[in-house]
């Protein structure tokens, strides 16, 4: 992450690191009843964090102690591997076509309890594959084995891919990125997602400006409400959190903001 105003790199990354840890707490507090193991990240449009939101979440459950792992299932713009600077050989595509085992797709990363499950470019149908009883299989397999599961996705309005796998997980939460989506925009991909079944249990707000001037005061303060995006622009700001769980009902939703 690039440098901020008035900040060093280190703090920004203690920043992240605090909101990522932030943003699991409240997904355990939105998953009391019903807990969750697979979690399905995805975002209305291109550019608005989703994949860096996956990859901290992740981080932050296997730091905790969680056997953890990340499936990249954006087949148009895979960036999980290349993060952790990984090279698999192999992916989900080779593993459900039956062209390579397990093992050899599972791939360790640098982080302890954190495993990666890249995917291969240019995939024919991908939604299909991802709707089909080998994947459920897959999936069901991966949640005996570990703790947590991030399924990072397309964004939801620029192909279904994002609403199949939705509908597979235990959660899913919308990376918002402020004054970038329009609000009709986030609007339907919770539409979207609303209609394939998923579970919806918040979003989480990434690029926020940052307003107030002590450090406790800015950066462990709650706030109250729903967001409305405006026009989009850009923001140097992180920050986590929940929406109200699904319900026919309306009501507000609650979080932490964060300075970056």
């Amino acid at each position: 992450m690039a440098k901020q105003k008035n900040g060093s790199y280190a703090h920004n990354i203690a920043t992240i690191q605090n909101a990522a840890t932030t943003l699991l707490a409240n997904i355990r507090f939105a998953s009391m009843d019903r807990p969750v193991k697979s979690i399905v990240i995805t975002s209305a449009i291109p550019g608005e964090g989703k994949s860096t939101v996956a990859c901290n979440l992740a981080q932050t459950m296997a730091s905790s102690g969680k056997c953890t792992l990340i499936i990249d299932c954006d087949t148009r713009n895979r960036s999980v591997a290349s993060r952790y600077n990984l090279h698999p050989k192999a992916g989900l595509f080779s593993l459900l076509s039956k062209q390579a085992q397990l093992n050899e797709v599972l791939t360790p990363t640098p982080v302890q309890s954190l495993s990666i499950i890249d995917i291969e470019p240019s995939i024919p149908n991908p939604a299909d594959i991802f709707a089909s009883k080998r994947f459920q299989s897959f999936l069901a397999q991966m949640e005996e084995m570990f703790d947590y599961i991030v399924i990072d996705t397309p964004p939801v309005n620029a192909f279904i891919d994002a609403a199949v796998l939705a509908s597979h997980a235990d959660a899913t939460i919308l990376v918002v990125r402020e004054n970038f989506a329009r609000r009709d925009e986030i609007a339907y991909a919770c539409e979207q997602l609303r209609k394939a079944d998923a579970n919806l249990i918040g979003t989480c707000m990434n690029f926020c400006s940052h307003h107030g001037g002590s450090y406790y005061g800015s950066s462990y303060g709650a706030y109250y409400g729903t967001s409305e995006p405006a026009a989009r622009q850009d923001n140097s700001a992180y920050a986590a959190r929940p929406a109200a769980p699904r319900s026919n009902t309306s009501s507000r939703s609650t979080g932490t903001r964060f300075k970056n």
